[in-house]
């Protein structure tokens, strides 16, 4: 249920009631290797190899790759901020961020379709990306 309330005027302005109600199974809450039915085989070796060598150089926060050059940075309110960016020694790109992610959760109901998950900001993403 969802409500908006006027608070000037001290009346329910809109009220949403999904009649619907999602049931989960009760069948199986347990999560572990014994009760489950079946177990997808986990995902073949992923091997990254580069037997001439990198094509890239990383040197303290600066890469180069194929005629492009530029820093990196982690900051703490902006997360991964990319500056100084050039090709072929042409700047390109002085300075940009990911300060958030937008993630939309899909539940198509109208008390909840509005909602959305704000995931780089709230996992601190500059913190877990070092």
């Amino acid at each position: 249920m969802l409500s908006t309330i006027n608070l000037t005027k001290q009346e329910v302005a809109s009220l949403i009631d999904n009649e619907e109600i999602v049931t989960f199974s009760t069948k199986n809450f347990d999560y572990d290797m014994e009760t489950l039915a079946t177990v997808r085989t986990g995902p073949k070796p992923l091997m990254v190899e580069q037997p001439e060598g990198a094509s890239f150089t990383i040197e303290g926060n600066a890469i180069s790759w194929q005629g492009w050059t530029l820093r990196y940075a982690m900051h703490p309110r902006e997360g991964l901020v990319i500056y100084q960016a050039a090709f072929e020694g042409r700047p390109v790109l002085y300075s940009a961020s990911l300060s958030e992610m937008v993630v939309p959760y899909g539940d198509p109901q109208p008390s909840w379709y509005f909602r959305n998950a704000f995931d780089v900001g709230g996992v601190q993403l500059w913190f877990v990306g070092q």
